[in-house]
């Protein structure tokens, strides 16, 4: 083996230890994920849907069951509420600053809000390139993925069991 290639060798080595130090600590201890709310699937027994600040969809947990119980009546998929309730623990992509005015996100009238129990989240504008939305709740705004907005513009036979 000429010494260039010995060289070469070793740089390489060398480059393959610097990068293993650089991401090892990012594996074994993965950043903490914020998420839009601290409330659990299983703590949360109402969920209440509105856009144009009307109340489109309502369910109520009775027991293990849920239940639609606006507009209509009855018996709710549990796989479609499931995914509902995976909107309490989206993870927040980013925080922004609250302290600039909420029409900035399009959250003065927010396009749908989305109430667990007595937590309302407030959906807004929307970021196109990175498919995100605006919310707001509390005193917070962030952004999370659009696909929670969009579970929120289904209608009621989404929901309703056969």
């Amino acid at each position: 083996m000429n010494p260039w290639s010995r060289l070469n060798l070793v740089l390489g080595a060398l480059a393959s230890v610097l990068l293993l130090a650089l991401l090892l600590p990012r594996w074994l201890d993965p950043p903490a994920v914020e998420r839009l709310t601290p409330l659990a699937a299983g703590d949360i027994d109402h969920i209440r849907i509105e856009r144009d600040r009307r109340l489109m969809l309502a369910f109520e947990r009775r027991a293990d069951r849920w239940y639609l119980t606006h507009p209509e009546q009855g018996p709710a998929r549990t796989q479609r509420i499931g995914q509902l309730l995976a909107i309490a623990s989206a993870p927040l992509r980013r925080r922004l600053p609250a302290d600039a005015p909420l029409a900035d996100y399009g959250l003065a009238t927010p396009a749908a809000v989305v109430q667990f129990n007595q937590q309302r989240i407030a959906f807004g504008g929307r970021v196109p390139a990175q498919r995100l939305r605006y919310v707001h709740l509390e005193d917070a705004v962030g952004l999370v993925d659009e696909l929670y907005f969009n579970l929120l513009t289904l209608p009621q036979s989404h929901y309703l069991e056969d």
